[in-house]
């Protein structure tokens, strides 16, 4: 295919992707939400929605897994079961795969022959009749699998640090097949929500907080290490704020919504700095520091006293002399560092 080709096909998909499905009836709506390192495929049907989680890697010639979430309508249990009942007769096609619509975990094998950048993802009611179908991405062909070499434990990036609730990533070499794939937060099993050849996403458990242990078993290959799992706190109607696992009596410099809570003074005598968390332990205050660090960003541990709360040890990056030193470097840290969602600046106390 020629550079010019390609650019046409890469436009043509551009505008495919503008609109939200093709459908053949109005009681049928689709779209592609792009989330993070993953798509959201929501197919709305006369029975309810059905949400379609995967990888954005999606490359033909590989296999990858995701989740379906049934969300059937109705005004009691009944009708609602009823309904579930009917979306499970329901079928996904993406590039000749038929998965069947369940509440759970799928995988498919996408064929190497698939020369286009994109590909359809449609939806087949009970009698097998498309209803409806939507575009999304796909990645390089890969001929063979990407990783030749024995799996070694160095080869798996496990995160030091995450959000109850949110969800967090592990790069690493995966088959994409999510039966070889154990996933363990302290001594509970946890359940991921897509894996592609590179890396899988998982939802950090929203009643386990504190430091605990993260474990993956990908085939034969086990790995450990310790892991914050930070709360998210109500601070306001619609407001989230990352802390640790009980709440700091401490008013947030900038909330998620990037509004600020409380106004700084652009010049301050003991200067900025970006707080990540705090912890009533500081063993893992330290532990997370410690983990920053090997990634060549500056924490360190400040020790503080609340008023009624007691003592407090707060993880901290950088000291700055301006606020906007602290600000700009608080927005590169969202951008390149995952889980940093809920940091804000605070005077260098």
């Amino acid at each position: 295919m020629s550079c010019k080709s390609k650019s046409h096909l890469i436009l043509l998909v551009s505008v495919l992707l503008s609109f939200r499905a093709f459908a053949s009836g109005e009681k049928f709506s689709a779209k592609v939400e792009p989330i993070w390192g993953l798509y959201v495929i929501r197919f709305d049907t006369p029975d309810g929605r059905i949400k379609v989680f995967l990888p954005k890697e999606v490359n033909p010639g590989t296999k990858v897994s995701g989740i379906m979430v049934l969300e059937p309508t109705g005004k009691d249990d009944i009708e609602r079961q009823r309904r579930k009942e009917k979306l499970n007769s329901y079928e996904v096609e993406l590039g000749g795969n038929k998965v069947q619509v369940v509440d759970g975990n799928f995988k498919l094998s996408i064929p190497s022959e698939l020369e286009t950048v994109a590909a359809y993802i449609s939806l087949k009611d009970e009698n097998k009749v498309e209803q409806i179908r939507v575009v999304i991405p796909l990645g390089k062909r890969v001929e063979t699998d990407l990783v030749k070499e024995p799996l070694e434990q160095w080869m798996y990036k496990l995160p030091g640090v995450g959000y109850a609730g949110k969800l967090v990533e592990i790069e690493g070499p995966f088959d994409g097949d999510f039966e070889t794939t154990k996933l363990k937060m302290g001594d509970r099993e946890i359940n991921w929500i897509v894996e592609s050849p590179t890396g899988l996403f998982f939802r950090s458990p929203s009643d386990i907080t504190g430091s605990t242990q993260l474990e993956l078993r990908e085939g034969d290959i086990v790995i450990k290490r310790r892991f914050s799992n930070l709360p998210v706190v109500k601070i306001r109607k619609g407001t989230e704020k990352g802390l640790s696992s009980k709440q700091e009596d401490s008013t947030p410099i900038e909330s998620k919504s990037g509004v600020s809570t409380k106004p700084l003074p652009l010049i301050n005598k003991s200067g900025y700095t970006v707080q990540i968390a705090s912890f009533r332990k500081e063993d893992e205050a330290l532990e997370l520091a410690k983990s920053l660090r090997a990634k060549g960003i500056p924490a360190f541990v400040r020790q503080a006293r609340i008023k009624g709360k007691g003592t407090w040890y707060r993880v901290r990056v950088g000291e700055f002399k301006t606020l906007e030193e602290a600000r700009s470097y608080g927005q590169y840290l969202k951008e390149h560092e995952r889980g940093f969602e809920f940091l804000f600046v605070t005077i260098n106390d």
